[in-house]
Parts: structure tokens; sequence; C-alpha cells
């Protein structure tokens, strides 16, 4: 029989280790994070600990183009520039910023190298890499064994330059008139499936960004009939690379409305959920982080599991799916039979769980 637990993430508020002093005369910081949405979001109380530790400086988070509208509501965040494909590019807008001090939270040879072209005095980066002699500080942690949550990895960064060890919390307002929208669009999918504003609202996400199996689509569908007959108004998300499930008839009226706006509009939907549930992907993070209840599904994988992507919030709890036999699986058999695995879990169990969450119960280890 597979093992099913429960468990919710260790928010730490300790110092991490590897703290060391704030550098004296900064007035332009640059943090660089261009990757994955969910690592953006997971990046925000590094961005107010490097806040709160610099606290007259100008600081500008760089990101990839299409995060740009989500990062310019953090509100530790002075200015957003793009990270773009082109290195020439991100050199010229790398100078034009003229950071004091740049820190490369994204693992990669291209930050480190523009960062280094573009002139900045000060670098903060990643060791155990080829290019990390090109950084001045140096976090010096192999992410991949899994010990920490992404939060404390880039809380790390900030701590490296004098970083405040605050409690971890996630300073993200959300323009009021995208806060009514969500609002009102919440209203408006529970009068389409015939209920009352009073009905809870569930957002079910299948999608991923790849990095790790899923729970299965027809599971999703399942959860969605299941809470539907319960009286709750089900909500599926998906992102562009799901567009064809709804063509492909993997979702029907029986299982709750299709989402079909764009990021902005389901991070006010997802605002006014009362409970959201998913694997480890970006909307999930997205969830946690605006303080909502959410139920994140997990293999036992230490790269992807929940000790390092589970969602980070207090109304936040993660399933974890395998043992420790299975958390030993190589990448490759993750891809061949990891959906199987995490199919073990049904959506009979899940209900229960977040019958649970949105009644503000714990749920049951």
């Amino acid at each position: 029989m597979t093992s099913i637990r429960l468990q919710q993430v260790h928010r730490r508020t300790a110092v991490l280790p590897g703290a060391g002093p704030r550098l004296p005369g900064v007035r332009r910081l640059l943090a660089i994070r261009h990757d994955r949405l969910g690592d953006l979001v997971l990046t925000l109380p590094a961005l107010a600990s490097l806040r709160s530790a610099y606290p007259d400086c100008q600081l500008a988070c760089m990101v990839a183009p299409e995060w740009i509208p989500i990062a310019q509501q953090f509100d530790p965040v002075d200015a957003v520039l793009p990270f773009r494909p082109s290195s020439r590019e991100n050199i010229r807008t790398i100078r034009e910023f003229r950071p004091d001090l740049a820190i490369c939270m994204t693992r990669s040879a291209g930050s480190a190298w523009q960062t280094l072209r573009g002139g900045v005095p000060q670098r903060v980066g990643t060791s155990h890499r080829l290019y990390s002699p090109l950084f001045h500080h140096r976090v010096d942690r192999r992410r991949r064994h899994g010990g920490l949550h992404e939060v404390d990895y880039a809380r790390d960064f900030a701590m490296q330059v004098g970083g405040e060890p605050d409690a971890p919390r996630f300073p993200w307002t959300l323009p009021e008139s995208q806060r009514e929208r969500g609002a009102l669009l919440g209203r408006d999918l529970r009068a389409g499936l015939g209920l009352t504003d009073e009905a809870p609202l569930v957002v079910l996400h299948a999608g991923s960004g790849g990095s790790c199996p899923t729970w299965p689509v027809a599971h999703h569908r399942l959860l969605g009939q299941r809470l539907t007959k319960l009286g709750f108004a089900v909500v599926h998300s998906m992102g562009p690379a799901e567009a064809t499930w709804e063509a492909e008839g993997l979702f029907g009226d029986d299982s709750g409305a299709i989402f079909r706006g764009g990021l902005q509009e389901l991070c006010g939907l997802v605002l006014h959920a009362d409970a959201v549930v998913g694997s480890s992907t970006g909307p999930i993070h997205v969830a946690a982080a605006l303080g909502r209840p959410v139920l994140a599904i997990h293999g036992p994988w230490p790269t992807c599991g929940a000790t390092r992507w589970g969602p980070y919030s207090v109304g936040g709890w993660a399933v974890i799916v395998g043992d420790e036999r299975d958390g030993d699986w190589s990448r490759r058999r993750r891809r061949r039979d990891g959906q199987r695995l995490l199919g073990s879990l049904t959506p009979e169990d899940v209900v229960p769980m977040v019958e649970a969450l949105i009644a503000g119960r714990p749920l049951a280890g």
C-alpha cells in the first residue's frame, strides 16, 4: 500500500548559517531572478529582507519579461528590469541601472557574466560552479540535497550581505482594481454554476512547469465532480500549455467551471479562493504567498518535494505520496512512473482534506 502523509512547511525565523555583514555605500541594489514564476514568488521574503537591511537604496529586480507585472506589485521593489535572451541587451540594462551590488539568485553563468560585464562592483552568487569565481560573495550550499525550503535558499543570498533575519513574509499588494476584478470573477463563476455568493470557491490547478511529476489530470476532473456535488464552486485553472485539455474533453460541465483569464486575473481570483489545490507549480506558490489555504500534492523526491517546494503559508499543507524507498528514484524513473505513484492518491482521499482546509481545521497527519 502506498504511503500517504501530510505535512506543513517548516517556516524558519532564525538566522541562516553563513550570514555576512552589511555592505557600505549601497545606493542601488539589483536582485536577479529570471527563472519560473514559483521561483520568483518564493524570492519575495529575501527581497523583503534586503529592503530592511538597505532601507534607503533603490532596489530593482531583474526577471523574465512575462513576470514583470507580478514583480511590479512586490512592495520592497522600486523598479523591475527585463532579463532578455540577449546578453548584450542585459549588460546594457545593468549598466543603465548602475547597481553597487548585484545578487544573482538564479543559478546561471549568463547572469554572472553579465553583472561582471555590466561593471557591478560587488556581486553575490552561488558557489560550486565553474563561474563562481566571478562573484565576490558566494553562498556555499548545494540545493539539490533538498534540506531547506526554496524560500530559505533565496534568503541565504540576502544573508550573505547583511539581510535582516526577519521572519519570512510576502509583502505583495495587488492593486484595488485587480482585487475587485477577482471578486467579480468569483461571483460570476458561482452564478454560472447556479450557486450563491456564499458557496466556497475552490481553485484546482492541474498544470505544471514540468519540473516534477504531477497528479493525473483525470483525478482533477473527478475531484471537481466530487466537490461540485458537495455544493462547492469549483474552478479549473489552466495555463496556455494545457489549453488543449478542454478541447479533448478532459473536463466537463459536471466538474466545475474553466478559468480562461490571464495571470493577473488569476491572482485576483485566487485572492478570494477558499482553497487552492494542485501540484508544485507557480499558481500554488502565488496562492500561498497571498495567504490562501493551499493543498499541494508532492512525491517523496528531495529535489522537488514538499520540504523544498511545499506551500509556504500558515494555511498551506502538502500531501506527500510515497515513502523513503520511492525517494531514491532516478530522474528517468520519476518521468516514467511518477504520475502513476501520485495517482495512488485518489480524489476520495483529497475531498476531506479540502473540506478541512475550508473549515480552517488542521489536516490529520
